[in-house]
């Protein structure tokens, strides 16, 4: 008896050694998942209903890039485009031109509804533009740092991803012109940091989860605004020209991509950027003039690769290559989002 109740015994025993270590097992693989999902979350946000930032949820991004620029005779006439942003006057040619642009840009997104986002970005400029001037053979250095033209934006998800269908997001942007503008300075001794007129963007973008990748495309039409009440004198050796209103080229904007999670908090991404932009007119002396060379074509191929931290914060980095004349040789980025 004395044996058999031993034996019963070392049994319930046995069965609670068991299942306190099985317990203690499930416990470990609830904590490993606790510490993955939040990173996981991170990079398979495209796979969940909340694309955007979440209702009264708060969150600030840090954007540094660098922007490199080398561009031959670039300068054709008395009134061209030098890139989409900054227009430049007078008449003397320019056979090369090295331009560096860094930009330190905060991005600040509110969740006004769980599909509703609002975005506030704010940029700082420094560029600095090295030049052989053609006619006095020379060559010339300017630099500048000042703010450039704060964007406000509204990105709403109509649509959430399906089995088939993908997830649908619209923005509509309002660029402001708080920049230095090129139509109030001197173009031999000054540049600057805004494009000096309004700017108005809708877009949509559209995302689809393949596991364990993400593709996304996008397209948009910016409605650049007239910048009328100009009165900007340039004078040549031929005669005077009196600069009254620009009318910048619209520009159409898309991408394509392809997002893949490598692990939990590690991924990468590749995307081609396109955009294409309108003629440009202006007011001289009273009269409409086509802007010569004023159509801009800039591709660019991105990589991109993002870590996360935790949930809260990760870090992305960035490298674009110009594929087209009129794009940037190359630009590099670094991102820093915060939520909050």
């Amino acid at each position: 008896m004395k044996k058999i109740c031993f034996i019963l015994i070392l049994i319930i025993y046995s069965t609670y050694v068991f299942a306190e270590e099985k317990s203690l097992e499930e416990r470990a693989r609830e904590a490993l998942r606790e510490q993955t999902a939040q990173p996981e979350e991170i990079l398979t946000m495209f796979e969940r209903d909340y694309v955007l930032v979440k209702r009264c949820r708060f969150e600030i991004e840090e954007i540094f890039s660098y922007v490199f620029y080398s561009a031959n005779n670039i300068y054709l006439e008395s009134f061209a485009i030098l890139d989409p942003v900054f227009l430049t006057l007078g008449e003397f040619g320019v056979e090369r031109v090295r331009r560096s642009i860094f930009t330190n840009l905060i991005n600040l997104r509110y969740g006004l509804r769980d599909y509703l986002q609002l975005d506030v970005m704010i940029p700082y400029i420094y560029r600095h533009d090295r030049m052989v001037v053609v006619e006095t053979a020379t060559e010339k250095s300017i630099q500048t740092a000042n703010i450039g033209d704060i964007t406000f934006s509204l990105t709403y998800q109509p649509v959430r991803e399906g089995r088939v269908k993908p997830a649908v997001l619209t923005s509509l942007g309002f660029k402001t012109k708080t920049g230095i503008s090129p139509f109030l300075i001197d173009p031999v001794e000054d540049i600057p940091t805004g494009s000096g007129y309004y700017s108005v963007k809708l877009g949509f973008t559209f995302i689809k989860s393949v596991d364990p990748a993400v593709i996304f495309a996008s397209i948009a039409y910016a409605y650049n605004i007239k910048e009328t009440g100009l009165d900007t004198a340039v004078i040549t050796e031929q005669e005077v020209y009196r600069f009254q209103a620009v009318d910048p080229g619209d520009t159409i904007s898309a991408s394509l991509g392809i997002s893949y999670a490598i692990t939990y908090n590690f991924s990468i991404s590749f995307q081609l950027l396109q955009d294409y932009t309108m003629d440009t007119y202006i007011w001289v002396n009273g009269e409409k003039r086509r802007s010569i060379n004023s159509s801009l074509n800039l591709g660019m191929f991105k990589f991109n690769a993002g870590w996360a931290f935790s949930y809260r914060t990760g870090l992305n980095l960035g490298v674009a290559i110009g594929l087209t004349e009129d794009s940037p040789d190359y630009s590099l980025e670094v991102r820093i989002p915060v939520r909050f």
